[in-house]
């Protein structure tokens, strides 16, 4: 079941199950036949068909989870959307699971983590929420006390294979590719999904391009495609790999590496670049269709604000990085201390001390 509380083991096999949303939702646009054609949709179609659309990515993820534990774990359904506004990273711990021959006593966590343009969730908030939860991760110590214990086995990425237009999925999976590095790449599982909603044929053909164009940098790098169809064995099929006890665990993630060790603020890691990059280009092509579509300039001009709200929380307070420098400063210096033989010399007061290198360092 969920668990707000899930204080990570040693033994743990990690894995967050990551979506990118349906293309008519969320503010990563690529053009402006798109933006007018999710107007239209909006208002052609209900408030609630638009919600169900919307977060239907976040049920791909629960399903998935639920196949996994061969239960209802999660509740896939209506009920999400109402709570969608309130997404968070959720680790699900699978207990008495059917492969315990392939765990080994060991203990599966899947993470249900909100994927950029799937909840009224700003994109912005969403970084924040994921980068803070990895960097708690990393940074935290396991029940045997070790600090950076805690690693991800790898991660599975869900992508509904019936959706035939792609919209902000480019620039979304810059910000995925960002967030993870290169060298963790060989451990994200491509996974398409919703195979009985479509032709098989056109299915394929639809994951070759996908291999061709939007996946082929992530495969060039070691991910690998799998395909899931709605049945525990097949689920299992999708994470055994990254499981298997020959394997060990994934590389410490980009965004990691640079939250602990640089100690930069998430709007200065790449991932947050990368979504500024992306947010500047949405509000050069809102302001472009707002000045061509007069009819559609007040629904234009609101996503405007929005996206500069977003921008706007992508920027840090100066204070914050010059705090973030200090903290950094602090750090290699304890470092530089503790790598060589320091011997104090003399009683100094408040905490006045000199320093004796040995000639030995």
């Amino acid at each position: 079941m969920p668990m707000l509380d899930w204080k990570p083991e040693a033994n743990d096999v990690i894995i967050p199950c990551v979506t990118i949303s349906n293309p008519l939702g969320g503010s990563l646009i690529l053009n402006i036949s798109q933006i007018n054609g999710a107007i239209r949709c909006r208002k052609k179609h209900s408030k609630s068909f638009m919600l169900q659309q919307q977060f239907s990515s976040k049920n791909l993820r629960l399903q998935f989870i639920n196949f996994i534990a061969g239960k209802e774990v999660t509740t896939v359904g209506h009920d999400l959307i109402i709570k969608s506004c309130t997404a968070k990273v959720l680790p699900i711990v699978i207990r008495d699971s059917l492969q315990n021959n392939l765990l080994k006593d060991r203990r599966l966590v899947l993470v249900d983590t909100p994927g950029f343009s799937d909840t009224d969730v700003s994109d912005a908030d969403i970084l924040h929420d994921i980068g803070s939860w990895l960097e708690t991760m990393y940074d935290s110590r396991d029940n045997h006390g070790h600090i950076g214990a805690t690693k991800l086995a790898g991660i599975v990425y869900l992508h509904d294979i019936s959706l035939s237009r792609l919209g902000s999925t480019r620039k979304t999976l810059d910000i995925f590719q960002k967030l993870c590095g290169e060298d963790a790449m060989k451990r994200v599982v491509l996974c398409t999904t919703k195979w009985s909603d479509i032709y098989e044929e056109e299915g394929e053909r639809r994951t070759e391009q996908l291999k061709e164009i939007y996946w082929k940098k992530m495969m060039e790098s070691g991910s690998t495609v799998r395909k899931f169809e709605d049945s525990q064995e097949s689920a299992w099929d999708v994470i055994a790999p990254i499981i298997e006890e020959r394997i060990g665990k994934m590389d410490v993630l980009q965004i990691q590496e640079e939250l602990v060790e640089s100690k930069k603020l998430i709007p200065d890691t790449e991932a947050g670049r990368q979504l500024q990059f992306s947010l500047d280009q949405v509000l050069k092509i809102l302001k472009e269709a707002s000045s061509k579509d007069p009819s559609r300039r007040k629904e234009l001009d609101d996503r405007i604000a929005a996206t500069r709200d977003q921008i706007r929380a992508m920027r840090s307070p100066i204070i914050q990085r010059i705090l973030r420098l200090l903290n950094l400063f602090v750090k290699k210096s304890r470092e530089k201390l503790l790598s060589v033989n320091v011997t104090p010399l003399g009683n100094k007061p408040l905490g006045e001390f000199f320093f004796y290198v040995s000639a030995e360092s």
